[in-house]
């Protein structure tokens, strides 16, 4: 079973699948969008999360503020073969920096 971390900015919420990367977002509790499978080219060859050759490894959750505003983040590190291959998704709050609403 995956297990998820959300964040979430008044009616839209984040879902990220911490095993594949998918990403949902929600609005008003219905799927708005959804991602698909992830991948990556390393040492000449291509590494899926459709094969699973592309592994998840671990997960970090972040938080911070920049131009943008304020922002939540799942940060997923995975094993392209040898090499160490990061996904962030960054979930900012509305209206909070310089090109906000």
């Amino acid at each position: 079973m995956s297990t998820t971390a959300t964040s979430s900015t008044n009616d839209v919420v984040a879902v990220v699948d911490q095993r594949t990367g998918h990403v949902t977002l929600e609005v008003g509790g219905d799927a708005y969008m959804k991602s698909i499978d992830i991948f990556t080219r390393a040492d000449g060859r291509v590494f899926s999360t459709t094969d699973d050759s592309l592994s998840w490894t671990k997960t970090r959750s972040g938080s911070g503020q920049d131009v943008f505003g304020t922002w939540n983040s799942t940060e997923i590190t995975w094993a392209a073969g040898s090499t160490p291959f990061i996904t962030t998704v960054r979930q900012y709050g509305s209206g909070g920096g310089q090109y906000g609403d």
